[in-house]
């Protein structure tokens, strides 16, 4: 029934074929049957039909895709499924797994391992693949999120994978946390055993160590950008949403800017001139692209000219600076994570598609940020020498 996963791999790496299956039965079918939304069925299937649901949760896997399902069938290697094809002893049980992962749930991340309570879905050891021969910490863990594309264009991620590769040693000296730890946070955090890559993101942030407030620094990111981002990405049903007085402040300040623009339009129409139309620009410039007191400034300037216009354009300026307080405190609402003005400027900048100016912003900064960060580094080094 599967058409998307490559079985013919799995038959032939086992030796075995499809037919085959239907005969393998569980050990626990008769003395510790149980039911699954009313259906009577082994103890061995409801534990994989448990697993498989734990795992969509926690990756947001929904619906539960076939290659899943096949993977929490042969997670426990005494059920019927995985002795049936690992009898030919052609394959061992965590190569059949892999097998399983790779060829039939790509391109999901890694869900290995998971066959002992509590076990965090691998994060840990992928971090360790990175670490060796020392013990993985939260930047070895940023890199592996970073390599699953857990960190979005809010993260600056471009720029953050660079700072990364670059200053991830420098960056250590001022101290670490452990990957196990961060991971651990996730679990308590979401009240899951595999969290996700937006869950692991949120520990991470949540908590900084000084070493990733410095790499994050040089990409302009602080943890708390980086928190909001990746609670942006989950379940939205978990948090408060706020839209009354976004929406209310909004449209106030759409029919604002309209009342400006006609208002300027005419003036500059019936007598006044026509370089006046240069303000219709400061009246479509503001939050986030500048600070809601710009247009207030520049309505100093129109006064001169349209005193009326430039009363509304002052009132304009007024209703945007609220309605960015208003957005400010539905992402604080819906994320638990409080950005301070300028924090949230740039995560919306980013976020957004008006990315072009601060990209250069970040840009012309990041190698004066990675020499101060360099700076830093060699003084913590000269006061450690005896």
């Amino acid at each position: 029934m599967d058409i998307h996963g490559n079985w013919d791999r799995i038959w032939g790496r086992t030796g075995t074929t499809a037919p085959a299956l239907s005969a393998a039965e569980d050990q626990d079918r008769v003395h510790q049957a149980t039911t699954w939304h009313g259906v009577r069925v082994s103890g061995d299937l409801a534990r994989s039909l448990s697993l498989a649901a734990e795992i969509a949760t926690g990756h947001g896997m929904s619906p539960i895709p076939a290659g899943l399902l096949a993977f929490a069938l042969l997670a426990d290697e005494n059920a019927g499924a995985a002795r049936t094809l690992l009898a030919g002893g052609e394959i061992g049980h965590d190569e059949l797994l892999a097998l399983v992962e790779h060829d039939l749930l790509r391109p999901h991340e890694s869900l290995l391992p998971l066959e002992e309570p509590g076990r965090d879905a691998g994060w840990v050891e992928r971090a360790e693949r990175l670490s060796r021969p020392r013990r993985p910490d939260d930047l070895d863990l940023l890199a592996v999120l970073i390599d699953s594309g857990a960190i979005g264009r809010a993260g600056n991620d471009r720029l953050l994978t660079q700072a990364h590769a670059e200053l991830a040693a420098e960056g250590r000296l001022f101290g670490t946390r452990s990957a196990t730890s961060v991971v651990e946070s996730a679990q308590e955090e979401f009240g899951v055993m595999a969290p996700n890559t937006h869950q692991v993101v949120f520990a991470l942030a949540d908590r900084p160590s000084p070493a990733l407030t410095a790499v994050l620094s040089v990409a302009g990111v602080t943890p708390r950008q980086l928190a909001a981002g990746a609670m942006t990405e989950l379940d939205e049903t978990t948090r408060q949403r706020v839209h009354g007085d976004v929406r209310f402040w909004s449209i106030a300040n759409l029919a604002l800017l309209v009342a400006t623009a006609v208002l300027i339009v005419r003036h500059a129409m019936s007598g006044g001139s026509w370089w006046e139309l240069g303000f219709l620009l400061v009246v479509f410039l503001g939050p986030p692209a500048v600070t809601a007191w710009f247009p207030a400034a520049c309505a100093a300037g129109l006064a001169v000219f349209n005193p009326v216009a430039a009363v509304v354009l002052s009132a304009e300026a007024l209703v945007s600076w609220l309605r960015e307080r208003a957005e400010r405190g539905a992402l604080t609402a819906r994320t638990g994570v409080r950005l301070t003005l300028a924090e949230y400027r740039a995560f919306v900048t980013r976020g957004k598609g008006t990315v072009t100016a601060r990209a250069r912003f970040d840009v012309t900064l990041a190698p004066l940020r990675a020499a101060r960060l360099q700076s830093r580094a060699a003084k913590t080094v000269a006061r450690a020498q005896p």
